[in-house]
């Protein structure tokens, strides 16, 4: 028997400096996970939408850093997805950006993380 977890955040927001650029933060993060057979396989999809004029460079959950190298341009998609022994809980994911000049950390997102003896991973 499969269980399942699904979650879509979304964030909007648009910034500016004094004396510098506004900047558009627009992407969303879905997570979807998948228990079957002894595996949960979770994904990780960041979408950077067209109006947005930022970089997006990692995503970190619950401790754990995965990286998009160059980064996830304005229309672009970056998908982080595996398998392990082990079963996925609610945690929480950070976004890392840059955006004219400017660094900026979305938090409090909801994902997903896998716990329990994890073994090795499985692409």
């Amino acid at each position: 028997m499969a269980n399942g977890f699904y979650h879509t955040e979304v964030i909007d927001i648009v910034t500016s400096v004094t004396g510098g650029s506004k900047c558009r933060m627009h992407f969303q993060l879905t997570t979807e996970s998948m228990t079957g057979g002894g595996l949960t396989t979770i994904t990780y999809t960041i979408t950077n939408f067209l109006d947005s004029n930022c970089l997006i460079f990692y995503l970190t959950v619950d401790e754990h850093l995965f990286p998009f190298d160059p980064g996830i341009a304005p229309g672009g998609i970056g998908t982080i997805k595996f398998s392990r022994n082990g079963a996925s809980v609610p945690a929480i994911g950070n976004v890392y950006m840059e955006c004219g000049g400017l660094e900026f950390e979305f938090g409090s997102l909801c994902t997903a993380v896998l716990k329990g003896d994890c073994g090795n991973p499985s692409e």
